[in-house]
């Protein structure tokens, strides 16, 4: 990506049209360029989203590794998080590397995801709208957020005190993620409010299991490519668990987390699939800002007898699920079966929780 002065903005080939959104346009195969910036695709980001979405083995992080220095350069914020998003995985799963060579390309990965925040942040207050995203900063914020944990684990060890002090960065990335719902909503912004408000339901299925503060068993965002529906839409998730026992991966468990479901939400995702409306709530109180205030009263020990139940009710749900996700029938054809990712039949938690089941009556 190269900085140009530009009097204004010009596809460069007009067959894709402007309209087409950032997203659209990190995947496209032409040239763009507007006011002061010009950038062409970067094949390694396609190459990047056409890889499933499990954490890779050996080869598949060589991969990785590749594609972080194809993509670290750059400046669309986008590419640069993948660049990050492919150095910590690749960090993560490379066992036969020697620890202070994985913890130099984790911190490598996590330069990119600061340097994708600040750029972000540049773009939502000056770029063209298309290259508006309202929640990506924030979301680059909580991946920065959870970074020592699985530092430490790649070190081998995860102490309770970084298990606290990440849960309560995530705690306040949630908390600043509900004052921008609140100003999105009385603004009557839809869009921004739209994902800020799916960001706030992540949020809170990230908090109610990681409130547990368990080192060996916590949740994480997903990687980059995880959350986009271009390539392989199935396995797309919003969350993992990661099961950990001294620094060895034992499983990870995809989680999908949605506002509300429908039937055709049902039918394609193979991940856990929580309704934030049903499950990370309770009856009369579905904003994400309300489990979100349950949240941070019980943590902070300011919580009413309501709050408190809020809380453990939402908590406790998600792990019932993510039992039961992990009870159903391992779906091997989904993914490499080499890869610690595991995808599970859902029957089990549809059978056990409601609002889940394919047909509806």
């Amino acid at each position: 990506m190269t900085v140009e002065q530009v009097p204004k903005i010009e596809v460069l080939h007009p067959e894709v049209p402007a309209a087409l959104g950032y997203a659209a346009l990190t995947m496209s195969h032409d040239a763009y360029r507007f006011e002061g910036v010009s950038f062409s695709p970067n094949p390694a980001y396609e190459q990047y989203l056409r890889m499933h979405k499990v954490f890779v083995g050996t080869r598949g992080a060589e991969q990785l590794e590749e594609i972080h220095h194809q993509l670290k350069e750059e400046e669309m914020p986008r590419y640069v998080l993948t660049a990050g998003w492919a150095a910590v995985e690749a960090a993560l799963v490379r066992t036969d590397k020697d620890i202070p060579e994985r913890l130099a390309l984790f911190d490598a990965g996590v330069g990119c995801w600061k340097k994708a925040l600040e750029t972000q942040l540049e773009f939502n207050a000056s770029a063209p709208s298309w290259l508006v995203e309202y929640a990506a900063p924030y979301r680059s914020a909580l991946d920065l957020a959870i970074s020592p944990l699985l530092r430490t684990m790649i070190q081998g060890y995860v102490p309770k005190l970084v298990c606290r002090s990440v849960f309560e960065d995530c705690l306040n990335i949630a908390q600043a993620n509900a004052v921008r719902i609140n100003l999105s909503a009385r603004e009557g912004h839809i869009e921004a409010l739209a994902e800020h408000v799916g960001f706030g339901y992540e949020c809170n299925g990230l908090l109610a299991v990681n409130r547990r503060m368990s080192a060996t068993r916590f949740a994480i965002p997903s990687m980059i490519r995880s959350d986009s529906g271009y390539h392989h839409a199935q396995q797309t998730h919003d969350l993992i668990i990661v099961e950990q026992d001294r620094g060895r991966i034992v499983q990870l468990t995809p989680v999908e987390i949605k506002a509300t479901v429908s039937t055709k939400d049902r039918m394609r995702y193979k991940a856990l699939l929580v309704r934030g409306k049903m499950h990370l709530s309770v009856d009369g109180k579905f904003r994400a800002e309300d489990t979100l205030a349950a949240l941070s009263a019980t943590y902070e020990g300011t919580a009413t007898l309501g709050e408190r139940d809020i809380a453990e009710s939402v908590t406790n749900r998600m792990l019932s699920m993510f039992k039961d996700y992990c009870a159903g029938e391992c779906l091997g054809k989904v993914a490499s079966g080499r890869s610690m990712t595991v995808f599970h039949n859902n029957a089990q938690v549809a059978a056990n929780h409601p609002g889940l089941l394919a047909k509806v009556g």
